[in-house]
């Protein structure tokens, strides 16, 4: 089949570049669960999976900073009552609105394998 070759041809990823997952050849897809930044704690360092939004703006916004799935991002700070969250990702520090954290979805480290 073309969609099997093509599938090996790309390594046979599980997601595709937005982090949305792929089904599997007989049309399952795997349920998935994370968590948003926004709910991270402190201290926590997180995989970005997915940007659960399709807004251009808002992803362009996102990708500025670096954040795209498959990026570690370690919470430093979290201000309370849906403040800001402060992220080091690359060694750089960002601010995110709590609104933008929102959408970032993330596996913690014993789902990100």
């Amino acid at each position: 089949m073309l969609i099997e070759r093509m599938a090996e041809a790309l390594g046979n990823p599980r997601f595709d570049p937005h982090g949305d997952p792929i089904p599997d050849p007989d049309g399952s897809v795997s349920e998935l669960v994370y968590t948003p930044l926004s709910e991270i704690p402190a201290g926590e360092s997180v995989e970005i999976r997915q940007a659960d939004t399709s807004q251009p703006d808002r992803l362009r916004y996102i990708a500025s900073f670096g954040l795209k799935p498959g990026t570690r991002v370690t919470v430093v700070d979290r201000q309370p009552f849906r403040g800001p969250i402060t992220v080091q990702v690359g060694g750089q520090s960002h601010i995110l609105g709590h609104e933008i954290a929102m959408l970032l979805l993330c596996a913690r480290p014993e789902i990100a394998s």
